[in-house]
């Protein structure tokens, strides 16, 4: 039987708690590890599964990723995950959602472009993300770059263009930061594994070892 391990890593910071590390708050940063129990009743409430997926809606495990594009542990991150995609391969399913900082303007581009390419495809937008990830450089280089990329993609520029100005996009994005606040999400990063909330950066093999040990209950 199919079983959804609600298992949200969020690679933001909200109002308070650790520091993401970039060039305008790097001196904030710091390093904060950390178990606590939450309640997670119903996880259509918090729109879980409403991300761009990387990998199998149908996999036997899920992985819900909450990000903001400028924060280096948010990259860490992605390559853990990346990690544990080529060791579970279809067994493994990673939702990608966005939760950009406040002062972090960039992200917040990324994360409208993503939502934006979502609405017309969700394969561009895994495309989009992917791109991203293995290329953080490319997410400093602005929206003359990620147009390019979209050509590349075969993405239709005019209808992009109208959906970057939606108001239904800003209300999808404001969605997912506050369905972050909802979940208590305060560090970077931060894990939610069978209700438990778990902050500081894990490896690869310590979100595996959490998700065994869920599935073994």
């Amino acid at each position: 039987m199919y079983r959804f391990m609600s298992l949200v890593v969020s690679a933001s910071l909200l109002s308070f708690g650790a520091y993401a590390e970039c060039s305008s708050c790097k001196s904030d940063c710091i390093k904060s590890e950390s178990v606590s129990d939450i309640l997670i009743e119903d996880e259509t409430n918090y729109n879980l599964r409403d991300g761009v997926t990387l990998g199998s809606k149908e996999a036997e495990h899920s992985i819900v990723f909450y990000t903001d594009a400028e924060c280096s542990f948010c990259h860490k991150a992605y390559q853990n995950l990346q990690e544990l995609r080529e060791k579970w391969k279809d067994k493994l399913n990673i939702i990608v959602k966005q939760s950009p900082l406040n002062h972090h303007q960039v992200a917040k581009e990324v994360a409208r472009y993503t939502l934006a390419l979502k609405n017309q495809s969700e394969p561009l937008a895994v495309r989009f993300t992917e791109y991203l990830y293995e290329n953080p450089k490319a997410v400093k280089a602005g929206q003359d770059h990620w147009l390019e990329i979209a050509q590349e993609f075969q993405v239709d520029l005019a209808r992009l263009k109208l959906d970057l100005e939606s108001p239904i996009i800003e209300q999808k994005l404001a969605a997912e930061i506050e369905g972050a606040r909802t979940l208590g999400l305060r560090a970077t990063p931060s894990f939610i594994i069978d209700g438990k909330l778990i902050t500081g950066n894990r490896s690869a093999d310590e979100l595996e070892a959490y998700m065994l040990a869920d599935s073994t209950r």
